[in-house]
């Protein structure tokens, strides 16, 4: 393994390339696309042109198990891989060496959103986000979340994988699960009170610290629109067989 290199499996457009690595990572990029990795040797040709761009499927990955520090599936690689999921996160569990990490996200559930903040005005989020943590979380928390519907196109894109099969193939393939983590159980994808909020860097930066702090209940995993799984490299075993994820 390479110290400090990073793979980031089924990209896309690379919304998410930079942030699963480091300042001074060596990045890979493992795309089936063709399309978007022109896209991103584009997009990234100065700030990044030492981004390795590699066209393959990520369920037969072209490396050497452990030979990344870093592996992220961000963007729900494993609900459009469907069937072959099980195998596209054994294979790139794989390919991290020791003391190294990975980082997964996926759906869930249909999503969520907080009853507190969704019933008050839009200007009215932005200013209550200027008061401490402690002050707004037991609100939130009392008042209960809301199951947001999504759109039935939208309902058949991907599919859906419970938070515990993840977690036990990463640990059978010999990772310790560090954070599961709901993403945006609160605001959800609230456009309007988003815009609003971000106007406001205070407010933005609180609004993070709430939902990460209510994301990391155990209660929210199950109607989360995404969840983030970080896990690292324990002592490797035996390789384990592929387990059975189900829908």
């Amino acid at each position: 393994m390479t110290p400090g290199r990073t793979l980031d499996v089924g990209p896309g457009p690379g919304r998410f390339t930079r942030l699963v690595s480091g300042p001074t990572d060596r990045i890979a990029v493992l795309e089936l696309s063709r399309a978007m990795l022109t896209h991103l040797r584009e997009n990234e040709r100065e700030s990044r042109p030492e981004l390795d761009l590699v066209q393959a499927d990520a369920v037969d990955p072209p490396f050497r198990p452990g030979s990344f520090h870093r592996v992220g599936l961000l963007g729900n690689v494993l609900g459009f891989a469907e069937e072959d999921a099980p195998r596209l996160l054994t294979g790139a569990a794989r390919l991290v060496g020791a003391g190294g990490s990975i980082l997964v996200e996926f759906v869930s559930g249909p999503g969520e959103r907080s009853r507190y903040l969704h019933r008050l005005p839009t200007g009215a989020v932005a200013r209550l986000l200027a008061a401490p943590l402690r002050a707004i979380e037991p609100r939130v928390v009392r008042e209960g979340f809301d199951t947001v519907r999504p759109e039935r196109a939208r309902e058949s894109r991907f599919r859906r994988f419970p938070t515990s099969e993840v977690e036990a193939l990463l640990r059978s393939e010999g990772f310790v699960v560090r954070e599961t983590l709901a993403v945006a159980p609160c605001l959800g994808n609230d456009p309007s009170k988003l815009t609003e909020v971000r106007n406001s860097p205070a407010a933005w930066e609180r609004l993070l610290e709430l939902e990460e702090s209510i994301g990391g209940r155990p209660e929210r995993r199950g109607s989360a629109a995404a969840l983030l799984i970080a896990a690292a490299r324990a002592e490797r075993g035996p390789a384990a067989a592929p387990m059975r994820m189900v829908k």
